[in-house]
């Protein structure tokens, strides 16, 4: 057997989940002896069964109040190695309208869409797939599926050279590895960026080596942000742009951490002075507050 489930044994997938015998779900309509037969692959599901079955399913779980169903669409889609191209459009088109709030992500949409991934091959649309899955797992806060889902994404799209997605999945990663204090994480992540990406701009390359060394002051190792900043300051070609002055503050706070003030405060009056002609009131603020802490 392929790595997917026939029509007949997601039936009975559907019924054993919620715990239903099969006379359970004839409804008087069909026989128990055909929905076993239907169920070990001997007799092919008919559409007029199958609209039978969904019915009944939906019915019965309904009334025991779970959140669960299935439809022709899921008992019908082949997610057989020759037909999973298909079959994954199919699963990207609902994970979009779940997104639109059109559709809900139920435990059968899970199920369906793990059956798509074991048998597809395409990179591309994989990665479409696992993007779609993080942005749905951010609608309740689940950082552990966010950071899967992305994280798979992040790795397929390096395959597929699809570098947009690689730095929009960074994006995500970043945020979920700042808010939970993954680091080495961070790290690790924003170095393939750097290392592994074809000719990448030197926008990606500034916000790379920038977040590496922000990870790194978290970390309170202080020498290695200095590093990350100096490696990113290659790539600024305007020393009064707000990138470098935003590197200018990772300075001064490397260096106050590592307590050698005077160092700090030169930073701090430096980025002062230039926010101040060029007009940057927040960096100019951040940098006058910082100066605050060490004298």
């Amino acid at each position: 057997m392929a790595n997917n489930y026939s029509s007949g044994e997601k039936i009975r997938l559907a019924r054993q989940y919620l715990g239903l015998k099969q006379s359970d779900i004839v409804g008087g309509e069909i026989t128990r002896n055909l929905i076993s037969a239907v169920e070990n692959n001997k007799v092919p599901l008919s559409k007029k069964t199958a609209e039978i079955v969904v019915k009944n399913i939906n019915r019965m779980a309904s009334e025991m109040g779970k959140d669960f169903s299935i439809d022709l669409d899921y008992l019908f889609m082949d997610t057989d190695d020759y037909n999973a191209e298909k079959d994954a459009r199919f699963i990207i088109e609902r994970l979009e309208k779940i997104l639109m709030r059109e559709k809900d992500y139920t435990e059968q949409v899970e199920l369906w869409v793990k059956e798509v991934l074991i048998a597809l091959k395409n990179p591309e649309l994989k990665q479409t797939i696992y993007v779609l899955l993080g942005k749905i797992a951010k609608l309740t806060n689940d950082y552990g599926k966010q950071y899967y889902y992305f994280n798979e994404a992040f790795n397929l799209a390096f395959i597929s050279k699809s570098f947009d997605v690689v730095l929009y999945c960074l994006e995500e990663l970043q945020t979920i590895c700042t808010a939970n204090k993954y680091y080495s994480d961070l790290i690790s992540l924003n170095k393939i960026v750097v290392e592994k990406i074809d000719s990448p701009t030197r926008e990606t390359l500034v916000n790379s080596h920038r977040n590496i060394a922000n990870a790194y002051l978290a970390m309170e190792q202080y020498e290695k942000a200095v590093n990350g900043i100096e490696q990113a300051n290659v790539y600024i070609d305007d020393t009064r742009s707000q990138d470098a002055l935003s590197n200018l503050l990772i300075l001064g706070n490397s260096y106050q951490g590592m307590k050698m003030t005077d160092e700090a405060k030169n930073y701090y009056e430096k980025v002062m002075e230039i926010a101040s002609s060029k007009n940057y009131t927040a960096i100019y603020e951040k940098a006058l507050a910082n100066l605050r802490t060490v004298q």
